[in-house]
Formats: C-alpha cells, structure tokens, sequence
C-alpha cells in the first residue's frame, strides 16, 4: 500500500473529521438555548475535537476575569475564576484576543517564550488528577467583543495539534460567541 495509501486514510479521516465537527457546529447554532449549547459541549466537545479535556471560560466584564462555564471531564472542579492579564493561558488568550499554542505548559522556557509573564498553575492539575501536556486556546470573539476562551488539553493518541485544529476551534468559538450573543437577544 506504501504512502499514498496513508495519505489516502489520512485524507479520509480528516474529512471525516471535518464532517463531524461542521454538524456539532451546526447544532451549536442553532441550539435553542444556553442550557441547549452546554449539554451538546458536555456530551460531544472531547470527541469531536479528539482531546482529553477542555474548559470554556466566560467574561465577567464587571470583575474583568474570566468564569468558567464548562470544565471537562466531569465538573469536579470548583468554578474556576481568572484574571484577565497575561499570567495564565486563558487570561492571556482573553487579553491578547489572540489563539495561543503551548507544546509543553510545563516548559517555562516555552511560556517565557510567549510572554515573560505566562505561567501555568498545575494545581488544577492535581485537582483534576490529569496532567496537561499541550494546550490550544482561542479567545470567543464576536464582532470585537471578547465573550470569552476555549481551551483544548492533550490531543488524543500522543498525537499534537496541527493547522486543522486551530481552524476547528477558531470556527468552534466563532459558532459559540455568535450563538450566545443570540440567544441573548436584544439588549
């Protein structure tokens, strides 16, 4: 079979792929309700992004910092509140509004890298009893309103995010921002 054959499965698996995420995005649009949008990430975000964990993070504009709105697996962590600055991945996602790609968060020459400030807090994963080996976070964005970040951990199979990834999440909170603001109806 040789390569072309790989490329040939590949190729495959990642239109399958593709297809699977297009339909959880459309669901996600035109869920009904906030209620409606958090049981599709509960029960479809780790499979269909292919990670081991995920977190969506919400702003409170009034305490300027970001709450967490779904943590997964499980919801065994307590709401999870950060500030919106450069010292944690999330709150640099939200500060920056820019995506961020992080091989190894337990690489501080990695972090310093990205910013002097960045740290990781691996108490959350002692909390979790998960250790994060890679990290791709995407601020939710619509129009030039910050609405909050997505974080996906540890892709699954050893395997490490690549361009088709971040095109998904990108899409993933673009979908998510627009179908929040929404259901917010007029203000």
């Amino acid at each position: 079979m040789g390569s072309n054959g790989n490329t040939e499965n590949n190729s495959s698996r990642q239109a399958e792929q593709a297809g699977r995420f297009d339909r959880f995005t459309g669901e996600i649009n035109s869920a009904p309700s906030h209620d409606a949008i958090l049981a599709l990430l509960k029960d479809r975000l780790l499979d269909v992004c292919g990670v081991d964990m995920a977190s969506v993070f919400l702003i409170d504009s009034l305490k300027m910092q970001l709450v967490s709105w779904l943590v997964l697996p499980g919801e065994s962590l307590r709401k999870i509140r950060i500030p919106i600055d450069k010292t944690s991945v999330a709150g640099y996602t939200a500060s920056t509004r820019e995506q961020v790609f992080i091989n190894d968060p337990y690489d501080n020459d990695e972090l310093t890298g990205i910013d002097p400030g960045l740290k990781f807090d691996s108490s959350w994963d002692s909390q979790a009893g998960i250790r994060t080996r890679q990290v791709l976070s995407t601020p939710i964005m619509v129009r030039r309103s910050l609405l909050g970040v997505i974080q996906l951990m540890n892709k699954r199979d050893g395997e490490v995010f690549a361009e088709p990834d971040k095109h998904h999440v990108e899409k993933l909170a673009n979908t998510l921002g627009n179908a929040l603001l929404r259901l917010q109806g007029p203000s």
